[in-house]
């Protein structure tokens, strides 16, 4: 809005602001399914460190059993300890853990139990991974309804109309397609409209060049918003983070976090193209390299690193996982 204000500026996690504005998000999940494949890949990758793999060996039939189990839900929910256990709620939880590769095997022992039709052992390591533990300040659903309604230009009472956006929606992702339309409902119905509602263009020339950073397989602010956003910001230049989770911190790379911190320090920005690696695969980190052994291990993982490198990575990994604690403690399935 004061592009002429704008100092040094990182977008990570990137969404279509033309959609955004508008109400109806599309291009936000047309990477959600990925990010769970990869979530899958890297669990058979794992072997035996992954429960999940005791149920199939490849993708495609890990995909059909967790879809044959949630179809049994939609006709029959479990309940356990007064709570049920459902289709939604499920497939909302396997969407939300998708941002988290931090989680993966923790995800991956609940999963195991869903399989086995053990409801309880499975809500057990859903309140275990929704735990409370975050340092940050709580945040309020209501205060997000309020903004992004707000901002919404999309205003409608035709039940139709929202039948044909949530079809759309469900044919474009199997485990995201659902998940974000309760709110952009709740939004088509909304009274108020923002006062101070953006309403210009995304062709701008900010003071300073802005970095963008998109991710590869982000389950909701895919690479391609952060590839169509940098377009319109003149001078802008767009890092690939070629990972899983949300934001680049989900999966950390000694590569992205040195471009940024340049960026940061004496504004230099990366050349055009400029493509990072995760320094480890998902279900291994700095904290378990030594105790998991993954074919697909980064050639980066086995490089020697300066101990400056060394701190950074910790430095960036402990940031993702703080947020990840954040955003997991405000989900409850």
């Amino acid at each position: 809005m004061f592009p002429d204000k704008v100092g040094k500026m990182v977008l990570d996690g990137v969404t279509n602001g033309h959609e955004y504005f508008s109400g109806r998000n599309k291009e936000w999940i047309v990477d959600t399914d990925g990010a769970v494949q990869g979530f899958l890949s890297s669990c058979i990758a794992a072997k035996s460190s992954c429960p999940l793999t005791n149920h199939g060996n490849s993708t495609s039939v890990l995909t059909s059993k967790i879809l044959q189990k949630l179809e049994q839900l939609k006709q029959n929910p479990a309940t356990v300890a007064g709570q049920q256990v459902t289709y939604a709620g499920t497939k909302s939880f396997i969407w939300q853990q998708s941002y988290h590769p931090y989680a993966w095997p923790v995800v991956a022992q609940s999963l195991d139990h869903f399989l086995n039709g053990k409801y309880e052992a499975f809500q057990a390591v859903q309140a275990s991974l929704s735990k409370d533990e975050s340092p940050f300040p709580k945040t309020s659903n209501d205060a997000l309804s309020a903004i992004s309604c707000g901002d919404y230009a999309w205003r409608t009472a035709d039940f139709e109309e929202i039948k044909q956006y949530a079809n759309e929606m469900e044919a474009k992702s199997i485990f995201g397609g659902l998940t974000g339309l309760p709110q952009e409902i709740d939004c088509a119905a909304w009274r108020f409209q923002a006062k101070e509602r953006y309403q210009g263009d995304f062709h701008v020339q900010t003071r300073n060049p802005i970095l963008f950073v998109g991710n590869t397989h982000d389950p909701v602010t895919p690479y391609a918003s952060a590839k169509n956003m940098s377009t319109g910001f003149d001078g802008s230049v767009l890092l690939h983070h070629d990972g899983y989770g949300h934001c680049s911190n989900a999966q950390p790379s000694i590569c992205t976090a040195n471009n940024i911190r340049a960026y940061w320090q004496d504004g230099s920005l990366p050349s055009e193209g400029t493509y990072c690696e995760p320094e480890y695969p998902p279900f291994v980190s700095t904290q378990n390299q030594d105790e998991i052994v993954v074919p697909a291990l980064s050639s980066r993982a086995l490089k020697p690193r300066s101990e400056d490198d060394k701190a950074l990575l910790e430095a960036v990994e402990t940031l993702g996982r703080l947020q990840s604690k954040a955003h997991r403690s405000q989900w409850k399935v």
